[in-house]
C-alpha cells in the first residue's frame, strides 16, 4: 500500500456563522453576516480547519488523544465511495420509516392526526438526514473558543421566560477573565458612569479593579454576579471600533456578543422579575441601556414595563427607610428609568410609561454632590455642590425630560405662557448647573457644555413645534423668536451639536449616546422646503442631508413610520432644493448631497402613514404666510405619524 505523505495542517476558514448554521440557511460569511444584520440578531463568525463532511466525519480523530489541545488529523477516503455510503444510509433510514408509518396505517387504533404527524416526521427526517451527511461536524471537535450563540429570544432569557433548563455557564467567562472585566470596568468609569450616573464610583472602584467584596454582599451572590456583567455589556457597547482593536484587539462585536450573552445568562440566574434587590434592578436597567444602544427594534421599549413595574413594586423613587447612601442609590436608578423611559417612547413614538406627576413633583432628585463625598456608612445628609460635578449631566436630564413631559404631556399646559415659562424654568435650573464649568478641562466638561446648550434649543424648539396632534382644532401660535433663532436655526444647531460629538476627539466616549433625534431633523427638513432665505438653507442643506444619512445608520429600524415619513419628506426636498442649490454652489460643498441615495421605491411605503400619489400640506400653500406655512408642514409630518387619537411623543431628547 502506498504510504501517506506528511499532512499539512490547514489554516483556519471563515465558515457560516452559528445561526446561520442552526436555520440552515445560506450565509454569506461576513462579520457579521446580512442575515443576521437583518433579522437584528448577533453574529458570531465561526474561523475554524474545515471538517471532513458525511460519513468521514467518523474517522476524524487527533494525533494525540491525550491531549485535548493537539492539531486534528484527518483520513480522506475517495468521494465516490462517500457518495455510496450516504445514499446507502439515507435510503435505509427512509425505508425504516415508510415501514413504520405503513403499519400505523393498519391499525384501527391510530387517528388520522397521528398518521400525519409521523408523516410529517418522515419527511423531516428525511431533510435533515440529507442535511447531515452534507454537514455532519463532531461538536466535541470545534477549535474556536468560546460558547455557542442560540437564536436570539428577543430578551425573554434574562427574564427567565425562555424555557432554558440550565444556564449556559461557559459565558460567564468574560466576567471570570479578570483582566478583560477590568479593562471593561475602566471603560464603563469613562464612558457610562458620567452620563449613566446609576451606581456609586468607589464602590465600584474597590469591587471590579481591587477584588473587594461588593457592599458587604457575599461573593458569588446572583445580583452582583449579573450586576458585574451588566457592566461588561454596556462598557462594550459604549466602545468605538478604534477603542476596542486598542484594548482588547479584536472587533467590537466579538466582546459585545460574548458580553451581552454573559449578562443575559447572569440575569436569567438572579431573576429580576421576583428579585428584591436593588442591585439586581440596577443590572437590569443597565442591561437595557446597553440592548437599546446595538439594538434598534423596539425590544427596549417592551422590556421597559417591567423595569418600571419592578422598581414601583420596590418602592424605588422614595426609599424611606434607608440611610443617605441607599436613598441616593435609590433616586439614581429611579431617574435613569425615567430617563430611558422618555428615551424609548420617542423612538416608537408612543407616551411614556411614567407620567409627569411620578418624574417630576412625586420625585425630588439626587444630590448634586461627587461620588466621593459620602460612602456606604454616610447617615447624615450632604448638600449640594456648586459647579461640575459626578451627577451633574445626570441631574441635566432629568430637568430635559421632566420639562419635556410638560410640554408635551401635561393636559394643562396648553397656552403660549405657560409653555414659554416652562422653557425659562428648564433653562435657568440647567444652565445653574454650568456655573463655574470650564469646557475645556476635561472630556465630560465638554460634553456636558455643548449637550445643555443642544438641550436648551431642544426645549425652546419643543415649545414652537410639540408633537400634539392637534385633530382639527388651531394650531399653537409661534411664540416670539429673537434675531438668529428661527424654528430652522434651532434645529440646526441641534444637528450641529450632534455632528460636533461624533467628530470631536473629545466625544468619543460619550458617542455611544448620542443620536440624531429625528423630531429636530425632520423640522428641518419641511423647514428648508418652505423657506425663502436661500443663504440659509445652503447653510443648512449640508448639514440635513449628513444628520439623515447618519440617522437612517444608526437608529432607523426603531420605527418603520418615522423612517418612512423622513424618507418620503427628503425625496420632496431635494426634487425641489436640489436643481437650484446645484446651480448656485456647484463643488465640494454638496458632495455628501449628490452622493446620497434617494429611495422612492413604492413598497417601502405605508399606505396607512403616508400615501406616494398624495401630494405634502406644504406644497400647496403658497398664499398663506411663512407661519402658517411653517405650521402646516409640521402638522402633515404630525398627521403622517400619529394617525389614531392617542399617539403623542416629545421632540428634543435623543
Amino acid at each position: 500500500m502506498e504510504k501517506r505523505g506528511p499532512k499539512r495542517r490547514q489554516e483556519a476558514a471563515h465558515l457560516s456563522c452559528e445561526l446561520c448554521r442552526e436555520r440552515k440557511v445560506k450565509c454569506d460569511k461576513l462579520d457579521p453576516c446580512t442575515n443576521c444584520s437583518s433579522a437584528g440578531v448577533i453574529c458570531v463568525p465561526v474561523r475554524r480547519p474545515r471538517l471532513p463532511r458525511g460519513a468521514h466525519a467518523q474517522r476524524l480523530r487527533r494525533i494525540s488523544p491525550e491531549d485535548p489541545e493537539a492539531p486534528i488529523q484527518i483520513d480522506i477516503a475517495s468521494p465516490a465511495d462517500a457518495g455510496t455510503i450516504a445514499d446507502d444510509d439515507l435510503k435505509e433510514r427512509i425505508r425504516r420509516l415508510e415501514a413504520l408509518v405503513d403499519s400505523m396505517r393498519s391499525s384501527n387504533h391510530v387517528s388520522k392526526q397521528l398518521i400525519k404527524n409521523f408523516q410529517t416526521n418522515k419527511d423531516q427526517e428525511a431533510q435533515d438526514t440529507i442535511e447531515s451527511t452534507l454537514n455532519r461536524i463532531d461538536e466535541d471537535s470545534l477549535l474556536i473558543k468560546g460558547p455557542r450563540v442560540h437564536p436570539s429570544d428577543g430578551g425573554l432569557r434574562i427574564l427567565g421566560l425562555s424555557g432554558s433548563s440550565s444556564p449556559e455557564t461557559g459565558w460567564a467567562s468574560i466576567i471570570e477573565d479578570r483582566e478583560v472585566s477590568m479593562q471593561l470596568c475602566q471603560v464603563y468609569l469613562l464612558n457610562v458612569d458620567p452620563v449613566i450616573k446609576i451606581l456609586h464610583r468607589p464602590s465600584l472602584e474597590k469591587w471590579m479593579l481591587e477584588g473587594q467584596r461588593y457592599l458587604g454582599l457575599p461573593e458569588g451572590h446572583a445580583a452582583v454576579e449579573s450586576l458585574g456583567a451588566a457592566i461588561c455589556y454596556v462598557a462594550a457597547t459604549s466602545l468605538t471600533e478604534t477603542q476596542s482593536w486598542a484594548r482588547f484587539h479584536t472587533t467590537k462585536s466579538s466582546i459585545v456578543a460574548r458580553a451581552r450573552r454573559a449578562c443575559e445568562t447572569t440575569l436569567e440566574k438572579s431573576s429580576p422579575l421576583l428579585s428584591p434587590d436593588v442591585t439586581t434592578l440596577q443590572a437590569f436597567v443597565l442591561y437595557l441601556v446597553a440592548r437599546r444602544s446595538e439594538d434598534p427594534s423596539r425590544a427596549v421599549w417592551t422590556l421597559m414595563a417591567f423595569a418600571v413595574r419592578i422598581a414601583k413594586a420596590l418602592d424605588l423613587p422614595r426609599g424611606i427607610d434607608d440611610n443617605f447612601f441607599g436613598q441616593q442609590m435609590r433616586k439614581r436608578l429611579w431617574l435613569a428609568i425615567c430617563l430611558l423611559d422618555f428615551q424609548t417612547s420617542l423612538s416608537q413614538p408612543s407616551e411614556p410609561l411614567i407620567t409627569v406627576a411620578e418624574a417630576t413633583s412625586l420625585f425630588s432628585p439626587p444630590r448634586h454632590i461627587n461620588d466621593s463625598d459620602f460612602d456606604p456608612t454616610t447617615s447624615h445628609d450632604i448638600p449640594d455642590r456648586e459647579g461640575l460635578t459626578d451627577t451633574t449631566f445626570s441631574l441635566v436630564s432629568h430637568h430635559v425630560q421632566a420639562a419635556g413631559r410638560l410640554l408635551n404631556f401635561e393636559p394643562s399646559v396648553k397656552d403660549d405662557g405657560s409653555r414659554q415659562q416652562h422653557v425659562q424654568n428648564f433653562e435657568q435650573r440647567t444652565l445653574r448647573l454650568l456655573l463655574y464649568c470650564d469646557p475645556e478641562s476635561t472630556p465630560y466638561a465638554w460634553f456636558t457644555w455643548h449637550r445643555i446648550q443642544c438641550f436648551v434649543s431642544g426645549a425652546r424648539l419643543s415649545a414652537i413645534r410639540p408633537l400634539i396632534h392637534q385633530h382639527g382644532g388651531h394650531p399653537i401660535p409661534i411664540l416670539d423668536a429673537n434675531e438668529g433663532t428661527s424654528i430652522l436655526s434651532l434645529a440646526l444647531n441641534i444637528l450641529e451639536k450632534v455632528q460636533l460629538v461624533h467628530t470631536d476627539p473629545r466625544g468619543e466616549g460619550f458617542r455611544w449616546f448620542v443620536t440624531v433625534p429625528w423630531q429636530p431633523l425632520a423640522i428641518a427638513i419641511s423647514e428648508c422646503y418652505i423657506c425663502q432665505d436661500r443663504s440659509l438653507v445652503q447653510r443648512a442643506w449640508p448639514i440635513v442631508e449628513a444628520a439623515f444619512q447618519q440617522h437612517e445608520a444608526t437608529v432607523s429600524g426603531s420605527s418603520k413610520a418615522i423612517s418612512i415619513t423622513l424618507e418620503r419628506l427628503m425625496c420632496r426636498v431635494r426634487g425641489k432644493l436640489l436643481p437650484s442649490l446645484e446651480l448656485s454652489r456647484p463643488g465640494e460643498d454638496l458632495a455628501l448631497v449628490t452622493e446620497a441615495p434617494i429611495s422612492t421605491s413604492p413598497q417601502k411605503v405605508d399606505p396607512l402613514v403616508f400615501s406616494l400619489d398624495s401630494p405634502l400640506l406644504i406644497a400647496g400653500q403658497e398664499q398663506l404666510l411663512d407661519a402658517d406655512q411653517s405650521w402646516a408642514a409640521w402638522e402633515e409630518v404630525i398627521a403622517s405619524l400619529h394617525y389614531d387619537e392617542t399617539g403623542r411623543a416629545d421632540m428634543f431628547l435623543s
